[in-house]
């Protein structure tokens, strides 16, 4: 993956939180500016799918709905019984 060189004005608070940030982690501040707006645009992508989800399923029927999501309570209710019928963990037992 290449890099670009940016340069970029932000408040003096963000900076010094940046900078913190950085030193505490051992990272470079290129890095956590790199990971945030990687966080920052994936959070949209999801914010994205859920809204065009949404619209989908707003344009369904209560019938067609129910016919999308009765198998997949069938899944839920067999995969609760096969985990109701394990061995409980050992922090789970009084």
């Amino acid at each position: 993956m290449g890099h670009t060189k940016l340069a970029i004005s932000l408040p003096d608070e963000i900076f010094g939180r940046l900078r913190q940030y950085a030193e505490e982690h051992e990272l470079p501040r290129s890095t956590v500016v790199a990971q945030a707006l990687a966080a920052y645009f994936g959070k949209r992508d999801a914010d994205e799918f859920t809204r065009r989800m949404d619209e989908a399923w707003s344009q369904l029927s209560e019938a067609e709905i129910e016919d999308e999501l009765g198998p997949l309570r069938v899944a839920g209710q067999q995969m609760h019984r096969r985990l109701a019928a394990m061995e409980p963990l050992p922090w789970e037992t009084n």
